[in-house]
């Protein structure tokens, strides 16, 4: 039986259409209509979003069963994810990796959603949602989680973080010098959360540790017009030129670099490998916006492009503006590619990337990288 004859689940993710949002707030308005759950289930929604108006509405129709939290510190959510029963991910898209289903389990507590991508190692056949009927498959699976209780959260024993530092050490051994290539310092989203923890762990093992990012305040508008002109910034290759120079790297690690980075700062990197031959290059997979025009629109594995062809890296039923978007980033990408070192390494976060990444990147190295999660933090 669950705890007091009721469950509570967590959603903590952004509120927009490729998280499954709307699946989210059909689960809780079936789960009201319902006679023998209404009362006995309850919600807590995170974060910010498009749908951040729809949860507030929901939130005011249903007070005392749905709980709207605009943002909270690590602190709160990792305390919110023990003190709920499930957490719920009904991501539409192919989630690469994702770090708080792993911090939910580090909690103790069962992820629900759909088993693909990224989320494949974290849900268990007993909290898997049907992808054709999620919101009925839920339905079934609280009614049966309230008479026989909750499934157990499945083993992440491999994500520790102590296996994670290890790996790290081995992944830039021998070298002690490192470079971070980073679109944007600011925290927009996970991949700049990733940087930091990877800065910080480098620092606490004694690693010497430099970043080359976008130091201001942007905007989603601004972002899209650093991209667009990014391709005409030569002046980056000159301060990526002065900046290594500087440095002197033994390792250059390039994370998000199609944001704003682009290509000329890879020709600088060309260019310092050149003169200095044993300096190993990393570039890390964050999602697949090197291999498809828009990851958002990706649902499963099999729509992820296997070529560089223009016709298999435009989705199909695309506005005219986002088909020259997709148009300008296929140009951009193949640049980058031309651009890129021969002996670069590629860093990807789930197994299921590995081919996918090999198909457009040929004879690269590919090493598999998974996060960690703190256990000091996110624990039972």
């Amino acid at each position: 039986m669950s705890k007091n004859n009721t469950i509570s689940l967590l959603f903590a993710s952004r509120l927009v259409e490729e998280k499954g949002v709307d699946i989210l707030i059909d689960c809780i308005e079936k789960t009201q209509n319902d006679p023998l759950l209404s009362g006995r289930v309850f919600w807590n929604i995170v974060s910010d979003g498009e749908y951040a108006s729809q949860i507030e509405s929901i939130t005011q129709k249903y007070p005392k069963n749905v709980r709207y939290f605009w943002k909270i510190n690590p602190q709160k959510l990792s305390q919110m994810y023990r003190e709920n029963d499930l957490f719920f991910m009904p991501s539409r898209f192919l989630e690469t990796f994702w770090l708080t289903a792993l911090e939910s389990l580090a909690s103790g507590t069962p992820v629900m959603g759909f088993s693909k991508g990224g989320l494949a190692s974290f849900i268990p056949d007993s909290l898997t949602l049907d992808p054709q009927n999620p919101v009925s498959d839920y339905l079934s699976k609280i009614h049966f989680f309230l008479e026989s209780g909750i499934p157990e959260p499945i083993s992440i024993d491999e994500f520790r973080k102590e296996i994670w530092i290890e790996n790290l050490q081995k992944l830039f051994s021998p070298s002690r010098n490192i470079v971070i290539l980073h679109d944007y310092l600011e925290k927009i989203g996970w991949a700049e959360y990733y940087v930091d923890t990877v800065r910080s762990t480098l620092r606490s093992l004694g690693f010497s540790e430099n970043i080359f990012a976008y130091l201001g305040k942007t905007s989603p508008w601004k972002r899209r017009i650093l991209f667009i002109l990014s391709i005409f910034s030569v002046h980056r290759f000159f301060q990526v030129c002065t900046f290594l120079r500087k440095t002197k790297p033994g390792v250059i690690w390039m994370h998000s670099v199609l944001r704003y980075i682009g290509f000329w700062w890879v020709l600088a990197i060309k260019l310092y490998q050149k003169k200095y031959p044993d300096t190993q290059i990393f570039l890390a997979h964050h999602d697949v916006g090197l291999l498809a025009a828009y990851p958002q629109l990706i649902t499963e594995v099999s729509q992820i492009p296997k070529t560089n062809r223009l016709s298999d890296f435009i989705p199909k039923n695309l506005s005219l503006l986002k088909r020259f978007q997709s148009i300008y980033k296929w140009l951009y990408i193949q640049m980058l590619k031309i651009a890129l070192p021969k002996d670069i390494r590629h860093t990807v976060f789930s197994p299921f990337l590995i081919s996918s990444v090999q198909s457009h990147f040929p004879g690269d190295s590919v090493v598999l990288f998974p996060h960690s999660v703190d256990t000091d933090v996110f624990h039972p």
